[in-house]
């Protein structure tokens, strides 16, 4: 059967994904969208005057749009059998609703797609029951009366009243015929419009594509026994719509992928930090901060991997890096085998290169804690000397008053949490920031600047791990006391 496929150019992805199942049975035109050319309405009505049947996919965009509708219209006009696909949930139209659709707003599904490959066998044997295949009653050519002419007076805000509807597809087409009509205003550049309506509608077919797809991949992360290949699958997502998760399905893969990578959502707001005398205040943008630090686990599954700390792409971030990495091409062991213990002994080249493979590895973006984020994730929005509060207590952290004198169990403290929920701020190992100590230190050629840590460790005394604290050390230093945690939803630094 010879098919018609009237869409949104929002839509266009589901429709070529659409016509490649439809293709290897059936003779299938569409028009792109790509509006060149005073003939071009001639050409649909041509196509659809050849065509047997008229497959409608329904949309918000394409319910809206002027040129659907009237290729609807016409279509019902010659009698075309009609085949409605509902690929976005819509309010119908009373007519529309009379002829029975095939649901495909859940994505392309085996169910879905057998129903309307079904429902065109069904047709066709009907039209080669009796009714006519060429439409051979129609002529081949059409006046170009449909199509709304186009003039210096009505053209600008025509196509400005199609954008406030969000018809970006008429405006583009009205405003590409302005231009080859060489129509033109004394103050507004058709030309720059029509680019702005193009970015407009851009964004508009990146978001809807992203929406389908990201609902497939979301039903195989919920299904428990589908999760797997559904993370796999989101990693590729991700590749193409790095900014599009709401539900946070990066977070729950990340879980699954990473053991204990628990995430604390920390709000946008205010923290001020004391430089040598000064005090200066910062603004943080909203951010997720690991519950916990870094675990000898979690570590130990990024040295352990086959594309994890051997793969050189992690430490490309710095020549330093990649020098240091040169004479240190092994991590150093654990300091105790416990895998829910905090990892130390890493120096800040490591911990940028774990971030880099676990932005990889779970589609998000991931990186230390900037000196500004740390605090504001430890102390709130009180300002608070410890994380629990402003009076010290023992019970509450591990550190040298603590009489511990070792590393503890990440989720030891429960009770020393900050505001947000986040663990070990203070106490237990120091960590790693990615900020450089201020002011800029006078470095040799190819030197380094220190780097801050924050926290304290289970050998500091109190007034040490107090939120406020801060030491710096060198970016290759390597301690039994120094660790690091990650962050998650900025731009990696």
């Amino acid at each position: 059967m010879k098919l018609f496929i009237s869409y949104a150019r929002v839509d266009q992805g589901f429709c070529t994904q659409l016509i490649e199942l439809l293709a290897d049975a059936h003779d299938v035109w569409y028009d792109q969208r790509v509006y060149v050319g005073s003939n071009w309405w001639n050409e649909i009505c041509r196509e659809i005057a050849h065509s047997e049947g008229f497959v409608y996919l329904l949309s918000p965009d394409s319910l809206k749009s002027e040129y659907c509708q009237k290729e609807y219209r016409r279509a019902v006009a010659a009698r075309k059998i009609i085949f409605p696909v509902l690929i976005v949930p819509c309010e119908l139209s009373p007519e529309l609703n009379q002829i029975q659709y095939v649901d495909f707003s859940k994505g392309i599904t085996v169910q879905a797609v057998r129903e309307l490959l079904n429902a065109i066998t069904l047709a066709e044997r009907s039209f080669f029951g009796g009714r006519p295949l060429n439409g051979d009653d129609e002529p081949d050519v059409y006046e170009d009366d449909t199509v709304p002419t186009v003039s210096q007076d009505n053209v600008i805000l025509r196509a400005t009243a199609l954008i406030d509807r969000g018809d970006y597809d008429a405006a583009a087409f009205l405003l590409r015929r302005a231009i080859e009509e060489k129509i033109s205003d004394d103050f507004i550049s058709l030309e720059r419009m029509l680019r702005h309506v193009e970015r407009l509608l851009e964004k508009h077919i990146y978001q809807r594509d992203a929406i389908r797809s990201y609902g497939s991949i979301q039903a195989l992360v919920k299904s428990p026994k589908m999760r797997d290949l559904g993370c796999m699958a989101f990693q590729s997502f991700r590749q193409r719509y790095p900014d599009y998760d709401p539900d946070n399905i990066a977070g729950l893969c990340a879980r699954l992928l990473i053991p204990m990578l628990d995430w604390c959502q920390i709000p946008a707001g205010e923290v001020t930090l004391e430089y040598e005398q000064r005090r200066v205040t910062h603004y943080v943008a909203a951010f997720q901060m690991s519950k916990y630090p870094i675990t000898n686990a979690q570590f130990k599954m990024f040295v352990d991997a086959p594309d994890g700390y051997c793969d050189t792409r992690w430490w490309d971030f710095a020549t330093e890096a990649c020098e240091w990495r040169s004479y240190h091409p092994q991590a150093l062991k654990d300091r105790v085998a416990y895998g829910d213990h905090p990892r130390v002994n890493v120096s800040w080249y490591e911990a940028q290169a774990f971030c880099n493979w676990l932005s990889d590895r779970t589609g998000l973006k991931i990186g230390l804690p900037t000196d500004a984020e740390w605090q504001r994730a430890a102390q709130g929005d009180d300002g608070r000397q410890y994380p629990w509060g402003n009076r010290f207590d023992k019970l509450l952290c591990n550190c040298a008053d603590s009489k511990i004198r070792r590393t503890t169990p990440v989720t030891r403290f429960v009770k020393g949490a900050s505001p947000f929920g986040v663990l070990d701020l203070a106490g237990n190992i120091w960590e790693w920031c990615a900020t450089a100590r201020t002011p800029a230190q006078k470095l040799a050629e190819g030197e380094q600047p220190e780097r801050i840590i924050r926290g304290g460790s289970y050998s500091s005394p109190f007034k040490r791990i107090r939120t406020t604290q801060r030491l710096s050390l060198k970016p290759n230093a390597r301690y039994a006391s120094i660790g690091f945690r990650v962050i998650a939803g900025v731009e990696t630094r």
